[in-house]
């Protein structure tokens, strides 16, 4: 994109440590990613993915690549395009908010099942770099608390932050853009992806885990996820977003 100043990204990044300073650079843009390897234990990372692969069902309203997850995403609710918002029904965001509370507890029947609440790890260890703050779920009011920890797939492959099985591919490239009402004139029409030619000279960085490394980027960066192959196996992870295609660039 032509109005965009020159990356400064290093394609040959591999990740900074968790820190504070790290948090805040990554959420400005001024860092691509952050790794934390071995952010849990082997035993956990194989529990988890036992017990969350036979759970995985279908998005609501996906197109492009079939997607499977665990929990509820708000994308789910929300207009796929100016078209839908005719004769949308009043009570959408409101409907959003009753299925989030049937998954207020997901975490905690982890922990039962697996021996750890891993969404909880990460939240904890945030709000330990952030003591200043109050990280918690967005919420809007008693009741409205939006479901943070989804747990979600992409046709083979699940697009996580927190890697627990071996894979070959699947990469995740994250791109210098941040997204801004102004790339909507890139989205692609036939899925929830934007088309290639927007991040076209930009820097970039490749996300490659090893299993039980924790990685967080902003999602505000357009992203893209490769498929895996396919005879390897799967990944999984606690995403608090949404997946993203596999022939897409995503953002927002």
């Amino acid at each position: 994109m032509s109005t965009e100043p020159p990356s400064q990204w290093n394609e040959a990044f591999s990740g900074a440590p968790l820190s504070r300073q790290s948090l805040f650079d990554m959420l400005e843009s001024r860092l691509p990613f952050i790794r934390e390897p071995q952010f849990v234990s082997l035993r956990v990372a194989e529990k988890l993915e036992q017990t969350l692969s036979p759970r995985l069902t279908r998005y609501l309203h996906a197109t492009g690549p079939p997607l499977l997850k665990f929990g509820v995403a708000q994308f789910e609710y929300q207009a796929q395009a100016e078209a839908d918002l005719e004769g949308r029904p009043s009570d959408t965001k409101q409907r959003y908010f009753l299925e989030a509370q049937k998954h207020q507890g997901l975490h905690s029947k982890l922990a039962e099942l697996c021996g750890q609440n891993v969404w909880k790890t990460v939240i904890d260890r945030i709000q330990s770099l952030l003591p200043d703050w109050d990280v918690v779920v967005a919420e809007e009011g008693p009741d409205r608390q939006y479901f943070s920890g989804i747990i979600n797939k992409v046709t083979q492959q699940g697009v996580f932050n927190l890697y627990l099985t071996p894979v070959t591919g699947g990469r995740t490239e994250v791109y210098d853009v941040q997204w801004t009402p102004e790339v909507l004139k890139y989205r692609d029409p036939e899925s929830y992806g934007y088309w290639p030619k927007m991040v076209e000279g930009r820097g970039k960085v490749v996300i490659q885990p090893q299993v039980c490394d924790l990685c967080l980027f902003s999602s505000r960066n357009m992203h893209k996820v490769f498929p895996v192959e396919r005879e390897v196996g799967a990944k999984a992870n606690t995403h608090s977003d949404t997946a993203e295609p596999v022939d897409g660039t995503r953002g927002g």
